[in-house]
């Protein structure tokens, strides 16, 4: 056995060591003790199954990075999409990893897309341009006047949002070093700059979760449409090609992977149509219903202890009663 280079003695083998020796025999030990319990304890047919469908989906992952990409990705409703456009019917995106380890079996090469709208909890914005984004920020801004000094002020109000970005690939890495000063040599780094951003498209996208209903800022739907030049909502019966994805020229999309913002209120009501008061009761008793269902056991473990607590009270208030009774009695 090759020495290395920890060894103290490089002529000697790590084998040589008694207590190296010891571990080994205890490690094998330990696996023939798991082997023997594995034979008279084996798998149930569905843990086998399971076993076999993770270390399945385990290894098509590795080959497949697109399939890694929507595997890990299903927090939301997943879909596949040919370039961006949907292989199955949007009202199918789901999170069960069997169904995405289907899809990815047949379409190797699709890309992981995301189901917007109230169903998927998710709607977007798409900015267009760096035009687009500064009449985004137009709307944003709010003009502010101090009633003393009677200054003005403009601020702008958070978008918020989760950003989803399409990147170029990648080219070579140049490195180049100005030395210099003056605004000759100003405008030359400001060009510089410049091509490099304008390498990535411009175009992101922001994406927003729908407020809580229990909040009761629930209050609007969000349809597709434009909202300006360069600015679009999308939204119900839309799909997002999602972290992973490789569109057309090789651009690639990255997006986060955690549950993105809440939209604010101010964009909510102008990009937003208000949604009826029928509805939002609806969504509430839906709300309500669907914690009944889910938290049975909690809910009648706090009615127990709320009529238990009453109960108690009635009785300390009884036993007040004649106590008081009996010692007006005793005088």
């Amino acid at each position: 056995m090759p020495s290395t280079n920890t060894d103290l003695n490089p002529h000697i083998s790590i084998l040589d060591d008694p207590r190296t020796k010891r571990q080994i025999a205890a490690l094998a030990e330990r696996n023939l003790d798991l082997g023997e319990a594995n034979a008279r304890h084996p798998l149930k047919a569905d843990e086998l199954e399971r076993a076999r469908f993770q270390h399945e989906s385990n290894a098509l992952a590795e080959e497949n990075r697109l399939y890694a990409a929507a595997r890990s990705a299903s927090s939301f409703l997943i879909l596949p999409l040919d370039g961006e456009k949907p292989l199955v019917d949007p009202s199918q995106a789901t999170r069960d990893p069997r169904a995405l380890f289907e899809w990815w079996t047949a379409w190797p090469e699709a890309n992981p897309g995301v189901r917007l709208g109230r169903v998927g909890g998710l709607f977007a914005l798409r900015v267009e341009d760096d035009d687009a984004y500064l009449r985004l920020r137009e709307m944003a801004a709010v003009e502010m006047r101090d009633p003393d000094t009677d200054r003005t002020w403009t601020e702008y109000r958070e978008l918020g949002g989760a950003l989803v970005r399409l990147l170029a690939p990648g080219g070579s890495v140049r490195y180049r070093s100005r030395y210099g000063w003056g605004k000759g040599f100003t405008r030359a780094v400001n060009e510089e700059d410049r091509e490099r951003q304008q390498q990535h498209p411009q175009t992101f996208f922001l994406v927003y979760s729908y407020p809580s209903v229990v909040s009761g800022l629930d209050a609007f739907d969000y349809k597709a449409r434009s909202i300006g030049p360069g600015l679009k909502v999308l939204g119900e019966g839309d799909v997002l090609p999602w972290n992973g994805s490789i569109l057309e020229g090789d651009i690639r999309v990255v997006s986060p992977m955690s549950q993105p913002p809440e939209v604010p209120l101010w964009l909510a009501k102008a990009i937003g149509k208000p949604r009826s008061r029928k509805a939002m009761a609806a969504a509430r008793e839906q709300h309500e219903a669907d914690l009944r269902a889910t938290n049975a056991y909690w809910m009648a473990l706090v009615e127990l202890q709320r009529t238990a607590g009453e109960e108690a009270v009635k009785a300390a208030l009884a036993d007040r009663e004649r106590a008081t009774k009996a010692l007006q009695e005793a005088e």
